[in-house]
């Protein structure tokens, strides 16, 4: 577990979206050493991320399904975003259901079999 997942007590299971989000951005910022420019980038896809999943009634992470990554990348494409874009987006969203299985917070990535566009 990162010294980031570590701050959460043992008896206290957090599994409010934004709250992982904000945890794994400050772990891609300080142990991970990522650019600015690139801290930005995944703010950016997963603020989004976020905002559509409420829209879904989805706050925990756990009760996030490949159909709902899916309808994400579908919702992005309708916005008119080009396809590198779509595909940095859904890189940024596996690296992120990634993250969440490694701190023991989910047991399968959702994203894993989506195919970029």
């Amino acid at each position: 577990m990162s010294r980031v997942g570590a701050m959460v007590e043992k008896n206290a299971v957090v599994k409010n979206l934004q709250t992982w989000i904000n945890r794994f951005l400050d772990y891609i910022r300080v142990e991970r050493n990522l650019s600015h420019h690139t801290v930005q980038a995944y703010t950016i896809d997963l603020n989004k991320y976020h905002e559509f999943l409420k829209g879904r009634d989805l706050t925990n992470p756990e009760g996030v399904q490949t159909e709902d990554v899916v309808a994400f990348l579908g919702s992005l494409h309708k916005q008119g975003l080009a396809n590198r874009s779509i595909s940095r987006t859904l890189s940024t969203v596996r690296t992120f259901h990634r993250f969440l299985m490694a701190e023991g917070l989910t047991t399968a990535d959702p994203a894993e079999s989506v195919r970029p566009p």
